[in-house]
């Protein structure tokens, strides 16, 4: 009878562990297929960041993977990557055309859906800024989109010099708490790459804003002025 209870008791240890590794096995399966169906996206998305050589088709296969990917487990990190392909198509496009007008679009919904997920990643907002510059210019929506993205992380090495830009095309606009926080990215900027900020800060003659606010910083200040002069021509 005792051995009876003891089969009894091991069967039943047994059918409970077998039920819950088919449970984590079959929880398991959506991330493992999403991983997969996303590694052409991850790709694409390192190469725009590296300012690589991508052509349509690899963003057309890179879009298409994230969308499967999303299929399987919806993330904001797969939403974000999604705008920032989008918004490359959209670069792509002729200018005006409605196919610009459209990725320009599906940047904005993306990114939408990403803040939605998470709202404390700086890349959504940034997109949203982009797209909102695009489409409409400076405008109170692209705005309090980029106090956003500076909110929410303005020390993030891969939107610093896009945030950079918008910040000098749109700082008579920025309330001053924006303002401060993009005084405190330019010296990052300048840690990072001296030379890329200058080029922006110079094409958009906002190089006495940088100028401003690196003035209690005498050691960027001058690594600065090297990077401006490196800009001259001869």
């Amino acid at each position: 009878m005792a051995s009876r209870r003891i089969a009894a008791g091991y069967l039943l240890s047994l059918t409970v562990a077998v039920a819950v590794g088919i449970t984590l096995v079959v929880l398991a399966l959506p991330r493992t297929a999403a991983g997969i169906s996303e590694l052409h996206g991850s790709w694409a998305i390192a190469e725009l960041r590296a300012d690589e050589p991508i052509s349509d088709h690899d963003i057309d296969l890179a879009i298409n993977s994230l969308v499967d990917a999303n299929g399987w487990v919806n993330t904001a990190p797969r939403w974000t990557a999604l705008a920032r392909l989008h918004y490359a198509r959209a670069l792509r496009a002729d200018a005006n055309s409605a196919a610009r007008q459209d990725a320009f679009r599906l940047s904005q919904d993306a990114s939408h859906r990403a803040i939605s997920l998470n709202p404390a990643l700086p890349e959504p907002w940034l997109r949203l800024a982009q797209t909102e510059y695009a489409l409409n210019r400076v405008s109170p929506q692209m705005i309090r989109a980029l106090a956003m993205a500076y909110r929410t992380g303005r020390f993030n090495r891969f939107t610093v010099f896009a945030m950079s830009e918008l910040a000098f095309i749109a700082w008579g606009h920025l309330e001053s708490d924006t303002r401060s926080l993009a005084v405190e990215q330019f010296a990052f900027a300048v840690r990072q790459r001296s030379d890329r900020l200058a080029a922006i800060s110079e094409r958009l003659h906002a190089s006495a804003i940088v100028r401003r606010a690196l003035r209690r910083e005498p050691e960027m200040l001058a690594k600065f002025e090297r990077a401006v002069k490196r800009q001259k021509p001869g």
